[in-house]
């Protein structure tokens, strides 16, 4: 496993090619920007091991669990990030990424819409024949479920909600943010493929019709060399995001694969990666953490 060395905290978006962004300067008025910080020192992400996550399963709704976990300083409630998984499921990586969350100040939750399945990383075949089973309608009420959960929380904040998904989760968190877009205040999806495919390899349905529900600010990230999201995905995005005048940053990192997030994976870019959540982190201090009750 290798070590990912994030260095988060500026709140800049910098680095990749910034397509276009759609609206106000401010999209919220109950986003107040803060003044600028020093950058944290770099820290080291929990590895893909159980001995070094440091929360919980929980039973979010009958039948569905998650891996739930809080910052270790202060009582909340804390902004809050629902996680979702690639097609490999509930994995240790994907809690790792609940966990680095947490260590930014962020309640984390991610929901295991695989039930507890899990598939290795050599597996793809199998881990896409379980993604072909998930029916849209379903998943989201699941996600549904688990936004009735933050909001009974008293250390989750369900006022300040952001979503962040890997491949299927991407598409799925630019799902949710139309199916609850008065509960979703901010979305970023990686290299989320399916989300305009025309057609879509594994038969699932565009979600360009569902832009004009959307009210929360969306940041893209894909990787420049993806062999299963092209070019002509990201303009059909783009152009449905834009005649929707919706906020949007849409970003294409050069010299970079499909799953270059995950250091668990071959196509893992350390730089690359390390570039991409400070983006994703500026995205959520902005429209999240920032976000006042």
């Amino acid at each position: 496993m290798k070590r990912r060395n994030l260095l988060i905290g500026t709140g800049l978006l910098t680095g990749g090619a910034i397509v276009q962004s759609i609206g106000p300067a401010i999209a919220d008025k109950s986003v107040v920007p803060k003044p600028m910080s020093s950058p944290k020192p770099p820290m080291v992400m929990p590895k893909s091991n159980p001995k070094a996550l440091r929360g919980q399963m929980v039973t979010i709704a009958p039948g569905l669990k998650g891996y739930q976990v809080l910052p270790k300083e202060g009582k909340g409630p804390f902004p809050t990030v629902l996680v979702i998984m690639e097609a490999f499921g509930l994995n240790d990586q994907i809690k790792g990424v609940c966990d680095l969350y947490a260590n930014y100040g962020y309640a984390a939750i991610a929901p295991d819409i695989y039930d507890g399945a899990v598939f290795g990383y050599d597996k793809v075949g199998d881990a896409v024949a379980k993604l072909k089973t998930l029916k849209d309608d379903v998943v989201t009420k699941r996600f549904g479920q688990t936004l009735d959960f933050i909001g009974q929380q008293t250390t989750m904040r369900s006022d300040a909600v952001g979503t962040v998904g890997f491949c299927m989760g991407g598409r799925y968190a630019f799902l949710i943010a139309a199916a609850f877009a008065d509960r979703i205040h901010s979305a970023v999806c990686f290299y989320g493929g399916g989300i305009a495919s025309a057609p879509d390899p594994l038969g699932r349905a565009s979600l360009l019709p569902l832009v004009p529900q959307i009210k929360a600010p969306v940041m893209f990230i894909y990787s420049a060399e993806d062999e299963y999201i092209n070019g002509a995905e990201h303009a059909r995005i783009t152009q449905a995001m834009s005649d929707s005048r919706k906020r949007y940053i849409l970003s294409v990192v050069p010299n970079t694969q499909h799953g270059f997030m995950n250091d668990a994976r071959s196509t893992y870019n350390e730089a690359a990666a390390m570039e991409s959540w400070d983006m994703a982190f500026g995205f959520f201090k902005r429209y999240v953490k920032n976000r006042v009750k």
